[in-house]
């Protein structure tokens, strides 16, 4: 069985190095990454790791979110040009953690299809993002008992509510058997397949949406010029960033940010209640891994 990883990214530098070094400790055999126009040490990064790795880089200038489409086309290259049987569709900023004492490898022996697996956001503090030596795999607050109303924040899209969209509810994410595959859902939540779909837990993935607020203000702009290029696309596609573009618009967006990254007491009641715990598992991986 040979394992692919997919990636799309746009100048996440920092966040794809460590992924990348991540998921070959884990057994990630190959990784197929497109670079959508990145600016910033990105292209660096895919060089380097080519070096020992098996990576094939697809170059897509366009910033219009044609993601699903892109993503089709590197399962398909992964199939065809690396031979790859099994293809995990991820994010720069998702890290997939098998249960502990189980190899990633073992997971995809199965008659199923597709495999979705559960999301988590980790999220720093306000301290946290403030410290001179900040570093996004340091976040380490894990949303362990979601709030269950992300519906409200796409019906009122402008409004500041009081429950942050970063301790809601996240969808899955799709693993695809590549042999049978037909398509693979915007955003990585589903696949259509000619073999069952099955939900496991076995890997839980660890999302890092959010980091200091000068990357929070290049995300929201990044990735909303790239909608409005894209009006075919429904307003559900892109929901959250079409939401913080509109506060920005009104003055609001730093509010919003404050809310998504709270303060240090904030977050300590969140843990009393049990929204929260504390979770270092890709910061103790990337540690444990040889430079």
């Amino acid at each position: 069985m040979k394992l692919a990883m997919s990636i799309l990214v746009r100048d996440e530098a920092e966040l794809l190095q460590a992924n990348l070094r991540l998921h070959a400790s884990l057994g990630v055999d190959c990784f197929v990454v497109t670079d959508n126009g990145s600016t910033d040490a990105t292209p660096d990064v895919l060089r380097e790791f080519a070096r020992d790795h098996e990576l094939l880089v697809i170059d897509e200038p366009r910033h219009d979110m044609q993601q699903d489409q892109w993503v089709e086309r590197m399962a398909w290259a992964a199939r065809d040009r690396l031979g790859a049987d099994w293809i995990l569709n991820s994010d720069a900023d998702e890290f997939w953690l098998p249960e502990p004492g189980v190899e990633l490898r073992s997971i995809f022996e199965t008659d199923a299809g597709v495999l979705l697996f559960p999301r988590r956001n980790v999220l720093p503090t306000q301290a946290d993002v403030a410290a001179a030596d900040y570093a996004f795999h340091r976040n380490r607050w894990k949303v362990v008992r979601p709030f269950d109303n992300a519906g409200d924040y796409q019906e009122r899209p402008w409004r500041l509510t009081e429950i942050p969209m970063t301790f809601t509810r996240l969808g899955d994410k799709a693993a695809c058997r590549l042999a049978g595959l037909r398509s693979i859902q915007y955003g990585n939540h589903g696949a259509e397949h000619d073999a069952p779909v099955s939900r496991s837990d076995a890997v839980e993935i660890r999302h890092f949406p959010l980091r200091t607020y000068d990357e929070f203000l290049e995300k929201v702009h990044r990735h909303g010029t790239s909608l409005e290029a894209n009006p075919a696309l429904p307003d559900s596609i892109g929901w959250h960033v079409r939401r913080w573009s509109g506060l920005r618009g009104q003055g609001l967006l730093e509010e919003e940010y404050r809310s998504l990254v709270p303060s240090a007491e904030r977050m300590e009641r969140y843990r009393r209640e049990g929204v929260v715990a504390e979770d270092l598992g890709v910061a103790d991986r990337l540690t444990g891994i040889p430079s």
